[in-house]
């Protein structure tokens, strides 16, 4: 039996097609493009800003298990044609050895299911966390769900299996909690981190 050699290449940087940067023009162009439809389609989205208790009204009205909020250090909608279809809510950490100072979450959002609200919000508060010299955001959402939306604004999983033991039941906090069926169920926590903040 004849073993046959194959030919040796040359080592070094591959070759580059002569059209290459052309190609790489018109693939960007293509992706401005695909945006631009994406966002013709979405209609008219806007981020307005809300009064506290503007955003505590729509958590009441959309949110499938949770109440308003006390307090938050920031609060953002979105419309659509003028309509009021989403808004979030941003505060303190819920968990103390993440509150340093440097870490917003996002505590409430909620939407009417209008496409692409969540993303837009989840962005918008990233956007507004960084500019504010935040040195990271993140949220927590519950662990059967999939987590698209945070996706599609560029968030990355952190941590699962996150919580489950409700501020009512923790012997070294005071009472006063509101404890859900929610309360005791485990999440997961996404995260933007900033870099140079």
């Amino acid at each position: 039996m004849q073993v046959l050699e194959s030919p040796k290449r040359k080592m070094g940087r591959p070759k580059i097609h002569k059209n290459h940067a052309a190609a790489q023009r018109a693939y960007r162009k293509r992706q401005k493009e695909k945006i631009a439809r994406d966002i013709r389609q979405a209609g008219e989205l806007k981020i307005v800003p809300l009064h506290h208790w503007q955003a505590n009204e729509l958590v009441e009205k959309l949110h499938r298990h949770h109440s308003p909020i006390r307090t938050a250090k920031l609060s953002i909608g979105c419309t659509k044609n003028g309509v009021l279809v989403g808004c979030a809510m941003c505060g303190r950490p819920a968990a103390r050895s993440l509150d340093d100072g440097t870490v917003l979450e996002v505590c409430r959002l909620v939407s009417d299911g209008t496409d692409n609200v969540p993303s837009l919000l989840y962005a918008r508060c990233a956007k507004i966390a960084r500019l504010m010299g935040f040195a990271k955001i993140q949220t927590y959402i519950l662990d059967d769900e999939p987590g698209i939306s945070l996706k599609g604004a560029g968030w990355v999983l952190e941590a699962v299996g996150c919580g489950g033991t409700p501020q009512g039941l923790r012997t070294n906090r005071p009472k006063g909690h509101e404890i859900t069926a929610v309360s005791s169920m485990k999440k997961q926590r996404w995260a933007k981190v900033f870099k140079g903040n």
